[in-house]
């Protein structure tokens, strides 16, 4: 990751604002707006320092992504957000048909532009996680469902049930007939819910893997123009740290992908 990047991640990740950095490393404000810029590369103390100044130190560790074929992600790279989010609406359905095909059923067509914009109308506050969140950003990845992280105040999970409750979200794998209520209360006993609904498959998740929640992803998050809404999809660096807490074979595979599309974004253009 760039200097830029890194120091960029760290500070939003803190809350602070440059000034507030300024103030708690002595370093100017206009020095740390060049360096996040890109302007400038900063000597290895300072960026230590001001690392240090968000509670973030620097460590060895082995570079994600080494190996892997750039060609797919650069040619993602040249769609525009909203291309992306909806050929990855085309390739999962054309996978729902090969399994359809090999007798494994599925309930609605994956849609997920169709998902943002019923989220967005209805006001709901989330983070866009998961596969989507890497295809959003120019990994070129095959996914089937859309996976949220939701914010818990009552008002917001009010309006998340009313959004789920439009397009008939029911428990995934659940038997017929299972006494499930999909409303605020149910939402605030719960965490994660994986869910079937009328624009295929939806994960709602409060408190993803290696995270706080939606305030700590909301902080780092990239805000994207998708389908008339302004949709916040989680940093490169915070989907690799939920895919490393996770750590399940598949989630580790996918930290090295992510590696490589990291690079990609950090490359000048």
């Amino acid at each position: 990751m760039s200097a830029a990047r890194l120091l960029q991640y760290a500070r939003r990740r803190a809350g602070m604002t440059q000034r507030d950095l300024a103030r708690a490393t002595g370093i100017p404000q206009p020095a740390i707006a060049r360096i996040e810029r890109g302007g400038v590369s900063p000597r290895l103390e300072t960026l230590e320092r001001l690392l240090a100044g968000t509670g973030t130190r620097l460590e060895a560790s082995p570079t994600l992504g080494v190996g892997v074929d750039r060609t797919l992600i650069r040619e993602s790279l040249l769609r525009t957000a909203e291309e992306r989010v909806l050929s990855a609406g085309v390739a999962g359905r054309n996978l729902s048909e090969f399994l359809r095909a090999a007798g494994v059923e599925r309930t609605a067509e994956f849609q997920p532009e169709a998902v943002i914009r019923l989220l967005g109308r209805h006001g709901v506050g989330y983070v866009v996680i998961g596969g989507l969140a890497a295809v959003t950003h120019g990994a070129p990845i095959v996914t089937q469902d859309v996976d949220v992280c939701y914010a818990r105040d009552p008002a917001n999970l009010e309006r998340l049930a009313a959004a789920l409750g439009e397009v008939h979200a029911y428990l995934r794998g659940a038997d017929p007939g299972l006494p499930f209520r999909m409303d605020a209360r149910t939402l605030a006993k719960g965490d994660a819910f994986t869910l079937t609904t009328d624009l295929g498959w939806i994960e709602i998740i409060a408190t993803p893997s290696g995270t706080d929640g939606y305030e700590d992803l909301a902080r780092t998050a990239d805000a994207f123009q998708l389908f008339g809404h302004r949709v916040l999809i989680a940093a490169v660096d915070d989907l690799i740290r939920m895919k490393r807490a996770a750590g399940r074979p598949k989630d580790l595979l996918a930290t090295e992908e992510l590696g490589a599309l990291r690079q990609e974004l950090d490359r000048p253009r």
